[in-house]
């Protein structure tokens, strides 16, 4: 792992992205975490914004080599779509973890959202919440406002609880939501093995 992490960075110091792709995917088992070594790195090492801007988008190009699902990290690659200055993509990520159907997706889309929340890049989140793939399809809006903190319904048919996700998204996002939601998630998400978040 050390040599790897070494050539790694060589590699971003070099400016090779060829070399950087190369010893991320070297061994399979490792990209994970050759991944987030990379990032860090890029985001505390590489001075060149161009260079760096190009390292996270090969990062993207690698986080989406994985299938979607549990597997992905999703968060890492929300990430780099937050500090590429990307809202849509961003927006695009957290509607097809909300069109899986399955409580992983909805749980890990609120996180997403709330890491983003504490981002405090209020102009970000706002672009977020108004993009094509969070409006809801009967073409009105969740009228979010400060004051309006109370979760939808947990049990409703399919198309409701799409909206109602969404719904909670756009809250999220606003800042309308905290406190015991958010620990709910953190919950959620260290009981399927994954880190906890901060």
């Amino acid at each position: 792992m050390g040599d790897l992490k070494q050539g790694l960075g060589v590699a971003l110091e070099a400016q090779r992205l060829d070399w950087v792709e190369k010893f991320i995917t070297y061994k399979e088992s490792m990209v994970a975490e050759m991944l987030l070594y990379c990032k860090t790195n890029a985001l505390e090492v590489v001075d060149d914004r161009q260079f760096r801007s190009k390292v996270l988008e090969l990062l993207i190009k690698i986080y989406k080599t994985v299938p979607a699902g549990r597997d992905r990290d999703w968060a890492g690659l929300a990430q780099c779509y937050f500090l590429l200055n990307k809202p849509e993509e961003v927006g695009t990520m957290l509607r097809e973890l909300l069109d899986d159907h399955d409580k992983f997706g909805r749980l890990m889309a609120m996180q997403i959202a709330f890491d983003l929340a504490d981002s405090e890049a209020q102009q970000f989140c706002q672009t977020v919440s108004a993009c094509d793939d969070l409006k809801l399809s009967d073409g009105g809006d969740t009228g979010v406002t400060e004051g309006d903190v109370k979760m939808e319904k947990a049990e409703a048919p399919a198309g409701d609880k799409k909206k109602e996700c969404i719904a909670n998204i756009k809250k999220i996002l606003a800042g309308a939501l905290g406190g015991w939601e958010r620990d709910v998630v953190k919950l959620w998400y260290c009981s399927i093995g994954r880190r906890c978040p901060d």
